[in-house]
């Protein structure tokens, strides 16, 4: 068994701290019954049900707050085999992690919306092998090149600018990264869609560029931002300075990624309402002709109904075991 979202079983921590609250919560409650009654007179006045039926609701409880916590994380086991079609166009998606893309001249960040423009791609591309890599200061596969586009998708959702532990933006090693994922030169049609604000502070982009090209790829680049620039707000609240302490502006730099584009034969955009619908149809689906054939993909079976069903039936015994409870308590107040 594995799970499709491991890092939702990081709830099942909360679990010793809950049960620690009932716990004493309850030590509490019975200090509070010893100073008000005499100890010969609480037997008398407080029914063993109610403790009995007090500990089975909070056993409920933890063990309803366990299962919903497998639950999200996606348990799978088993697999399916699923016949999908492929065109024989390979495409990466590279999208810029670095902190320069919390810039919010477009809503809701730079980020953000790079991943909404990649996700949209995705879903236009459905023949189309599709990977994905996170650069910053160096560049990492988050997804090799796969027809199982739900994979691409989920990488994509977890992206932030922590994804990528070195800083700065070095687009040449995402350019890198690429011809390394597309393997060596073959009959497939192979594009790398950068999206970026095109800040480079590292290597030369055009140089990489130029020698992706001679491997037979094309890169499109999307201009992420605003020329005119736009301070960065951190996730702290505070704005991004540089090294002397000056509050940095971050501009979108259109002439160097017009200069990777087109010295491989491909255009630049800039970020508007249409350019997912542009780099589609003028580019990535007329890249050339491929005959369309079938691949086979094998995919988990999603089982998180079962301990999602198994919470539910702990929560309403809990339920039920509050009302019992209630009955149970009315004749003391």
């Amino acid at each position: 068994m594995k799970f499709g979202a491991p890092e939702e079983l990081l709830w099942l921590l909360l679990i010793p701290g809950m049960a620690f609250l009932m716990w004493n919560g309850d030590r509490l409650a019975r200090r509070r019954l010893h100073k008000l009654l005499s100890p010969d007179l609480l037997p008398s006045l407080v029914d063993s049900p109610i403790n009995w039926l007090r500990m089975v609701r909070q056993m409920c409880l933890l063990l309803a707050s366990a299962f919903f916590a497998v639950a999200l994380a996606r348990p799978q086991w088993g697999a399916i085999q699923e016949t999908v079609a492929f065109r024989g166009r390979d495409i990466l998606l590279a999208i810029d992690t670095s902190r320069s893309m919390l810039a919010a001249d477009v809503s809701p960040s730079r980020l953000g919306r790079a991943k909404l423009v990649a996700e949209d791609l995705i879903a236009a591309l459905p023949e189309e092998r599709v990977g994905l890599i996170a650069f910053a200061g160096d560049a990492d596969v988050q997804a090799p090149l796969t027809v199982d586009h739900e994979t691409v998708i989920d990488a994509i959702n977890h992206l932030d600018t922590n994804t990528v532990a070195r800083g700065g933006t070095d687009i040449a090693s995402a350019i890198r990264a690429a011809e390394l994922a597309f393997g060596q030169k073959g009959k497939s049609l192979r594009a790398l869609v950068l999206l970026t604000d095109g800040e480079e502070l590292d290597e030369d982009g055009v140089a990489a560029a130029r020698k992706a090209a001679d491997s037979g790829i094309r890169i499109f680049t999307v201009g992420i931002g605003s020329p005119n620039g736009s301070r960065v707000a951190l996730p702290n609240g505070q704005v991004l300075r540089d090294r002397d302490g000056t509050i940095v502006t971050s501009r979108l730099d259109e002439a160097r990624l017009k200069s990777i584009a087109e010295s491989t034969g491909g255009f630049y955009v800039r970020l508007t309402s249409t350019t997912a619908t542009q780099v589609i149809i003028d580019a990535l689906l007329h890249l050339g002709d491929a005959n369309l054939t079938n691949r086979s993909l094998t995919k988990p079976i999603e089982r998180y109904q079962w301990p999602l069903a198994i919470g539910l039936l702990f929560l309403l015994t809990a339920l039920v075991t509050a009302d019992r409870l209630r009955k149970y308590s009315a004749p003391l107040r």
